[in-house]
């Protein structure tokens, strides 16, 4: 007999039969063999509903306490719970799962086995849209909107945890920091705009072509790494290397080696150096010169005078000398007669540093013969000289400027007066008067 795909609750079991007196063997030849055939039915069909009850489902189940679970009792296939069967215990993948409502539900918590590694165990929310809020596990993140101000202190954040790519762009503001010392911090900040910026060293980079900025001053330095730029913190400066051109301010002299390249607005006397010098010596007379010849041709001689020197401040270049002196000859002998005359010869020098100095320059001064007048008299005659020192023996350079001095000097060779008929004791008078310039050229 086919065993019937019946429920429980379809299954009627056959009451025994009704005995009647006087219907003995109508009981027992009928209705007993009968109630067996419907109650061997019935049997079947409770065996038939026993194997089918094996799976339990809502149907099935009215009322299920903790005490009709046995101990150990393994579910190997989900168990939905709530009206609404939004919570999924899933035991082949152990993790339990809770959806929201939505026409298309999102599963908005997970807690156990949150993939297929074999140890990542944790929870993790999600919002309803899907991004994720808070995970714990092989993959650790907290949303920041879900953390409660002022909760995470550093006691909560390892050293070096926090690095430049955990921090969005734009979202350190200068209002967020507030620190006494940044000397570990190495970065490139852009743009900045600070009140007052005090440190150790400001550069623009760390080789090469840059500038810093130390307690000592301001440095520059060009591609090959030689320093251009110096300027001190005690007012001193330069601009260009140490050992080639540059201009230099020692805090009382600017100098510069190197062409100087103007269109005009150099103050006129700032750049050449110039001195002046203006003699009045009397280099000879009656007593101060030597005396020889007869007493109708008196000669007088005096040895090398300084008429006066030229002092100028030079910083080692070519420095051009013209000096133009005037000499007064006169014969003071008072001897009133036509037959005088006169004949003067001088040597002119300039020499260096001092009156017996380098000589740079000699120049010889011829009077020339002429007559006294009558009784005596004075004539003048004039000369001319240049001198020219290479820079190489002058003083002082454009770091340190130095004094030059010169002297011009004027020696008598021989002053004659001729026709002089008394003692060779007659007055003769020479005297050096006129200008001498000296100038250092610096273009």
């Amino acid at each position: 007999m086919a065993i019937a795909d019946y429920k429980f609750d379809d299954i009627v079991l056959p009451p025994p039969p009704l005995y009647v007196i006087g219907e003995t063997m109508d009981y027992l030849t009928v209705k007993i063999p009968q109630y067996h055939k419907t109650q061997y039915a019935a049997l079947l069909d409770f065996m038939s509903a026993v194997q089918q009850g094996f799976l339990i489902n809502s149907d099935q189940v009215i009322s299920l306490d903790a005490d009709k679970i046995t101990n150990n009792t393994q579910f190997t296939q989900n168990l939905y719970v709530g009206a609404e069967s939004k919570i999924t215990i899933d035991g082949n993948n152990n993790v339990l799962k809770v959806d929201d409502n939505q026409g298309t539900p999102v599963t908005r918590v997970y807690l156990g086995k949150l993939s297929s590694a074999t140890n990542d165990y944790g929870l993790k929310v999600i919002d309803a849209s899907g991004a994720v809020k808070f995970q714990t596990g092989a993959t650790t993140y907290i949303e920041g909107g879900i953390i409660k101000a002022n909760t995470v202190d550093t006691s909560q954040i390892a050293a070096d945890a926090i690095t430049a790519d955990e921090i969005a762009a734009n979202a350190v503001t200068a209002a967020a920091i507030n620190v006494s010392n940044l000397s570990s911090v190495s970065a490139d900040i852009g743009a900045c705009t600070a009140g007052t910026l005090t440190g150790g060293t400001i550069q623009t980079a760390a080789s090469g072509a840059r500038v810093n900025m130390t307690t000592d001053g301001i440095n520059g330095y060009n591609s090959s790494g030689t320093q251009t730029i110096d300027i001190a913190n005690d007012g001193t400066f330069r601009f260009g290397p140490s050992g080639g051109n540059n201009i230099y301010w020692n805090n009382s002299a600017l100098s510069v080696t190197g062409a100087i390249v103007t269109t005009g607005n150099i103050t006129e006397g700032q750049i050449t150096g110039r001195a002046t010098v203006s003699p009045n010596t009397i280099l000879l007379n009656n007593s101060s010169g030597t005396i020889a010849g007869s007493a109708a041709d008196v000669t007088v001689t005096a040895g090398e005078t300084s008429v006066g020197n030229i002092t100028l401040e030079c910083v080692g270049r070519d420095i051009l000398i013209v000096f133009n002196p005037e000499l007064a000859w006169a014969d003071l002998h008072g001897i009133p007669t036509a037959n005088n005359w006169t004949l003067g010869y001088a040597t002119f020098r300039v020499r260096r540093d001092s009156a017996s100095g380098t000589i740079i320059a000699t120049s010889t001064h011829v009077a020339g013969g002429r007559a006294f007048p009558t009784g005596g008299g004075t004539y003048n005659s004039g000369g001319s000289m240049m001198a020219f020192d290479a820079g190489s023996n002058v003083n002082g350079s454009l770091a340190s400027p130095a004094d030059q001095t010169y002297h011009v000097t004027v020696q008598i060779d021989a002053f004659t007066v001729g026709g002089v008929t008394l003692s060779p004791g007659n007055k003769q008078k020479v005297t050096c008067t006129g200008l001498g310039v000296a100038c250092e050229l610096r273009a």
